[in-house]
This record gives C-alpha cells, sequence and structure tokens, in this order.
C-alpha cells in the first residue's frame, strides 16, 4: 500500500497537484507514525480507514465552516481511493453457505462463530466487514432454518 501511495505522490508532483500531494503524505505519515509506535502493527487498511473515520467525524461538528467542510470532503474523496470496497451482502450470504458446509452439515451451526468466520474472511478478502450488516444476514440465515 505504501508504495502506491508514493507512486501517487510522485504523480501528484508532477502534475503540481499540491492538495492531493499534501493528503497522500498525511495518509503516508499517519501509517510510518502507527508502525513505529505500535509494537503490533496494524494493517494499513485499518490505518487509512481509521483516518477516514476521525475525518468524517470532524465534518459532523456544529459551527464549522462551509470551506473547511468543502476541504474535509475533497480529502476523503482522495483517501476513498485507498480504501477497500464494502463486503456485499451475497458475498455474506456465499460466506455463510461456506461455514455451513465446512463445519456443519446437519447441527445448527453457533452464531457467534459464524460472525466470526465471515469478519475473518472478509477481512482476508481485504474488505470492509460492517458488523450490523453480517449480524443482519446472520440472524437472517438462523431464522430461515
Amino acid at each position: 500500500m505504501l508504495s502506491k501511495i508514493n507512486s501517487e505522490i510522485v504523480s501528484a508532483m508532477k502534475s503540481k497537484d499540491q492538495f492531493r500531494r499534501d493528503v497522500l503524505r498525511m495518509i503516508k505519515s499517519k501509517i510510518e507514525e502507527e508502525n513505529k509506535k505500535s509494537k503490533n502493527k496494524r494493517d494499513e487498511i485499518e490505518v487509512i480507514c481509521a483516518y477516514y473515520t476521525s475525518l468524517e467525524k470532524a465534518t459532523l461538528i456544529k459551527g464549522i465552516s462551509q470551506d473547511f467542510i468543502d476541504k474535509t470532503n475533497s480529502e476523503l474523496s482522495i483517501i476513498k481511493e485507498f480504501m477497500p470496497q464494502e463486503i456485499t451482502v451475497d458475498e455474506i450470504e456465499e460466506m455463510i453457505s461456506e461455514y455451513m458446509a465446512e463445519q456443519y452439515s446437519a447441527a445448527p451451526p453457533n452464531k457467534g462463530a459464524l460472525i466470526s468466520y465471515v469478519k475473518q474472511k472478509g477481512k482476508e478478502l481485504k474488505k470492509i466487514v460492517p458488523g450490523r450488516i453480517v449480524f443482519m444476514a446472520v440472524d437472517a440465515y438462523m431464522k430461515k432454518d
């Protein structure tokens, strides 16, 4: 991921896009800072998602100027390029089917284990896995039977 960010920084510099260059440098510094301060290195995507979330929250504060909101939204659109796709309900249902085929043939599954399995598989696929969507999909599956 850092190599992709570095190449994008170079591209932004060549095209003289200072705003994009600055945002990319900020992402890079957040990743490097996290890697230096933490013994357990967080995944680069997790760091980017955390930074994205913090910027999103900043736009929700009352009383901030429209200029700040516009600038932050522009930053968010650049950061979004480096974030993974969100997992779809169809992918979750496919994972549930895989889990059932691997783990259980007749007995009903443990709901918590099934949710953990889906979340882990989503991380392996480098996808954003919203817990609420996973919980709803697993809950719907459990109620089918």
